[in-house]
């Protein structure tokens, strides 16, 4: 039990050598849970809804930085840590765009 707190805190990778629970790439609209806990799936719902997502990343340097990155669109790849990459726990570090004057722009996730 005492493992899944520490996996589930938000600072769990500055302690925790990557083995932490990892939402992936989120957004506003998507929750982990569902607010009425009646509601809540059982396990062998969850465990059976469950999709793996498998990609390879690609290297790319930024500012002397060795990153990681995964192309979302023609013109939008997400950048990611590469050391986090390579433990199989991808944290996005921010997007590399191209803007309409055809200049590649990198956007920090705040």
């Amino acid at each position: 039990m005492t493992d899944a707190i520490k996996a589930s805190a938000f600072d769990c990778n500055l302690y925790n050598n990557g083995e932490c629970v990892n939402y992936g790439e989120t957004n506003n609209t998507d929750f982990s849970f569902v607010p009425n806990y009646a509601n809540q799936p059982n396990d062998r719902t969850t465990i059976a809804n469950k999709k793996k997502i498998e990609w390879t990343g690609k290297p790319i340097t930024i500012s002397n930085v060795e990153y990681v990155y995964r192309r979302m669109a023609n013109d939008v790849l997400n950048i990611y840590d590469k050391a986090s990459y390579l433990r199989g726990n991808p944290v996005l570090i921010g997007t590399l765009e191209v803007n309409e004057r055809g200049e590649e722009v990198f956007k920090q996730v705040a």
